[in-house]
């Protein structure tokens, strides 16, 4: 099978195809060109990007902090709920648990007030610390 280079494949090309190919190549150029201006005109104003808000690093570093405490409480409940656990494998949690205490304490003071994710690690800050309480307390012992 031969290839004719003067035949025109697909609708791509529509009139332009017509003109004589020249040395240079100018027809397709000025075809590329036109496809171009087309497709420019064409883009509707939606895919344009909006500006975003940056996030600062202080309420990245809380969240993140937030999130390592949430799961913090999810493994001492799993711990509390499991019957093979001794009180000094507990001990050990509460120890970790009260580390991540002072990080969120640390982390929530860069949040402003009234801030819902300050309101939030206020609340895992008081849960870690009634947990913490309830250990010393000896409330696991009965």
């Amino acid at each position: 099978m031969k290839i004719d280079a003067d035949k025109t494949i697909g609708t791509i090309a529509g009139n332009k195809a017509a003109q004589a190919p020249t040395a240079t190549g100018r027809a397709f150029e000025e075809m590329l060109s036109g496809i171009e201006k087309r497709a420019v005109e064409q883009t509707p104003a939606s895919l344009t990007i909006p500006p975003v808000d940056l996030i600062s690093p202080q309420a990245l570093t809380a969240v993140t902090v937030s999130d390592e405490a949430l799961d913090m409480l999810g493994d001492y409940a799993n711990a509390l709920a499991d019957p093979s656990l001794s009180l000094k494998g507990i001990a050990l949690k509460v120890h970790e648990l009260a580390t991540m205490r002072e990080r969120l304490t640390e982390a929530r003071g860069a949040i402003p007030q009234g801030d819902s994710l300050r309101d939030l690690m206020d609340e895992m800050e008081g849960l870690i610390g009634a947990e913490i309480v309830r250990f010393q307390r000896g409330d696991l012992l009965g």
